[in-house]
């Protein structure tokens, strides 16, 4: 009798099943009758490493840059829609304009309204894609 050939859900279910199980690769393959270099690619497909120090520093990292995007937009809008009790509030003294050698990138440009640096809503996705 021909075996039937494994479905996406199996080897999905047999990758993960491999994290779980305390066994090396090469003996938990053999159970399915597979190669462990199979089941490396499965496992890289659908049961990747998660957690630990590193995923917890990016998504710190990440909300981070988060709360200070929102601390931004509040700024601009609290700057936008009050600006004789902010102009009355801040003493601005005179300071020349000074253009960089290299040119900077719009996030971080000194057009910025606030005192501190805004990350792009576009550089907080990509971090967050790429936790």
């Amino acid at each position: 009798m021909k075996k039937q050939p494994l479905t996406d859900k199996m080897r999905a279910s047999i990758a993960r099943g491999w994290r779980k199980s305390g066994l090396s690769q090469s003996a938990y393959a053999a159970t399915y009758s597979v190669t462990d270099r199979t089941l490396r690619a499965w496992v890289a497909r659908w049961a990747p490493p998660c957690g630990g120090e590193a995923t917890r520093n990016v998504v710190e990292r990440t909300i981070e840059r988060l709360r200070a995007l929102v601390a931004g937009l509040d700024d601009e809008a609290n700057a936008t829609t009050e600006p004789a009790a902010l102009a009355s509030s801040v003493a601005v003294a005179a300071v020349p304009a000074i253009t960089p050698a290299v040119p900077v990138p719009a996030s971080r440009s000194a057009s910025n309204q606030g005192a501190h640096l805004v990350e792009s809503p576009r550089a907080v996705r990509w971090e967050l894609g790429n936790i």
